[in-house]
């Protein structure tokens, strides 16, 4: 999501940095390119990929696994014409819950 190299050793240092709650919170959702969208679906749609399966692995994991399937969620509602009129609604009440 984050557009960096998929491996082990950069998912420990992405992990790591003390700002890595804070970039969760602000990321930006409205602007998730297509082919990220489609990688992150390649999991998401996986049966072994659910908060219940990831917890099993680590606990940990549990919550970036359920963050995950909310952008995916979120990108695949946005997209849809009819929540236009709704979304500015949406950004100030999440702005407050901030």
């Amino acid at each position: 999501m984050k557009q960096e190299k998929a491996d082990w050793d950069t998912a420990k240092r992405v992990l790591g940095e003390s700002g890595f709650m804070r970039s969760l919170l602000e990321f930006d959702k409205d602007h998730i390119p297509d082919g990220v969208m489609k990688k992150l679906r390649k999991y998401t749609d996986s049966p072994d990929f659910t908060p219940e399966a990831v917890a099993k692995q680590s606990k940990a994991s549990q919550s970036l696994c359920m963050w995950c399937r909310a952008m995916e969620v979120y990108d695949r509602i946005a997209k849809v014409p009819r929540m236009a009129p709704v979304r500015p609604w949406v950004h100030n009440m999440y702005r407050e819950y901030l």
